[in-house]
């Protein structure tokens, strides 16, 4: 497995943009989106990257990087999201390659995931600080982890 920033290169968002088509998700359809409308920073804050994992030549997944999730907590800057691995490679540990990957790219002290999910992130080494009721889901999840 390698993972790449995306560069917005032609071939390089010809293939990306192709992958994400293909996932059902609609994290995915909005990275889509803010890859096809050039609106990358707009979307993900100054600081927003994506990358993306590929094995022998196929995409695996994604993730980001952005100054904002989609519950927005001006409090808080940067946050890991849009963590995806592909169905045909899951079970693998790839998310927490991910996590680990994006937490190192940050350079920063500290960093922020929000997410649906409970207990998944708490095995790697993240705090559940809050939780919230009122988004897109039942129930979402602030966690926090100091890097430094």
């Amino acid at each position: 497995m390698k993972i790449y920033e995306f560069k917005n290169e032609e071939k390089e968002r010809e293939n990306l943009l192709n992958y994400l088509k293909t996932v059902e998700w609609s994290a995915a359809k909005n990275l889509y989106k803010a890859i096809s409308n050039n609106e990358i920073k707009e979307k993900f804050g100054k600081d927003g990257k994506i990358f993306y994992a590929v094995n022998d030549g196929q995409i695996m997944g994604f993730f980001t990087l952005v100054n904002q999730d989609y519950i927005k907590l001006p409090q808080y800057d940067r946050f890991i999201a849009m963590v995806w691995v592909d169905p045909l490679f899951r079970g693998r540990g790839y998310a927490r390659d991910f996590i680990a990957y994006a937490e190192k790219e940050s350079k920063l002290d500290q960093i922020h995931i929000i997410s649906q999910h409970k207990g998944l992130y708490e095995k790697m080494g993240y705090k559940l600080i809050d939780s919230f009721t009122d988004s897109i889901h039942d129930v979402d999840y602030l966690y926090e982890k100091n890097l430094k």
